[in-house]
């Protein structure tokens, strides 16, 4: 189903798909917001890439030679998560290689925390933070979205007509998310409870 395929009608009859389709879409932006900032943050330039390196480097799960083919590896399967999920026709293999990638970030991350090893977090390139359950917990709402993006993508895999507006709060829906997920660190630092100023060691490790 094309992503972003639009057909006005004004029939109720499809009702069921045109929903099925504005939740992929949604999905979709939100994928395609988050792996593109992604994307930009680490590789804006030298320096930011270099340093994206040497935090994989960091959880003990890449070795230091392997430093600058895996943080490349990485941002191309961010940019090809990108790529598919606005391409129209391409929305599925989008959504596998986004749900793939998620989970293997996710597992990284679960991995780093349950062995205790203290590494920063650069997903998005503009500032490090220490690596802790937040990443974890947004990694892991990445690869589900990615999951019920793909999902929605094969159930409604004949294109149904779907409305502009239907259209445009999917959009809007898939922006919020986008942004939320980007910014939850910050959202956490927010409600965390009085005594655990951000950076303490109890924020790097799983108890």
């Amino acid at each position: 189903m094309p992503l972003f395929n639009v057909v006005v009608e004004d029939s109720g009859s499809h009702r069921r798909e045109r929903t099925v389709g504005y939740v992929a879409i949604a999905c979709g932006v939100v994928q395609i917001v988050v792996f593109a900032a992604a994307v930009v943050g680490k590789a804006r330039d030298a320096e930011a890439f270099r340093a994206f390196a040497r935090s994989l480097v960091e959880t003990r799960l890449v070795a230091p030679r392997w430093r600058t083919g895996t943080a490349t590896g990485v941002i191309l399967a961010e940019v090809s998560a990108v790529l598919l999920l606005a391409t129209p026709g391409a929305a599925a293999p989008g959504f596998a290689v986004a749900a793939a990638l998620c989970a293997v970030l996710t597992g990284g991350v679960a991995a780093t925390l349950l062995r205790r090893v203290r590494a920063s977090c650069l997903c998005f390139g503009t500032r490090s933070s220490p690596m802790g359950w937040p990443h974890l917990v947004r990694n892991a709402l990445l690869t589900a979205v990615a999951a019920l993006g793909y999902a929605a993508t094969t159930v409604a895999a004949v294109p149904s007509a779907i409305r502009a507006e239907g259209v445009a709060v999917a959009v809007l829906a898939g922006l919020v998310g986008a942004l939320l997920l980007i910014r939850f660190d910050d959202l956490v630092h927010i409600f965390q409870p009085p005594g655990s100023p951000a950076g303490s060691p109890d924020r790097s490790v799983l108890r």
